[in-house]
């Protein structure tokens, strides 16, 4: 695993944690927690991917990232919104 670099293969079910600059480890078992990989599914493309990777780029060396903060924002609350109206029995939230 190089730093700053997301893996996306599934078939690596890896978690790798460290502070900044400093050494990766790996966090073996942490994926058995919540009953294996084994019906993951693959994201569906490289623009999930490649959306990532720029975070990490951003973070890594400093620079924008491809998706404005005000984006990022936006996306946040639909995920939050998705997640409070599962909680609410699928509820308009």
């Amino acid at each position: 695993v190089q730093q700053g670099r997301v893996p996306h293969k599934l078939e690596r079910r890896h978690l790798w944690r460290g502070e900044a600059n400093g050494k990766l480890e790996e966090d073996v078992g942490f994926f058995e927690e919540f009953g294996g990989t084994e019906r993951w599914m693959e994201p569906s493309g490289t623009r999930q991917r490649a959306g990532i990777q720029s975070i990490v780029d951003s973070l890594d060396k400093g620079i924008e990232p491809r998706c404005s903060g005000a984006n990022m924002r936006k996306v946040l609350e639909i995920a939050i919104g998705l997640r409070e109206s599962h909680r609410n029995g699928f509820a308009a939230v």
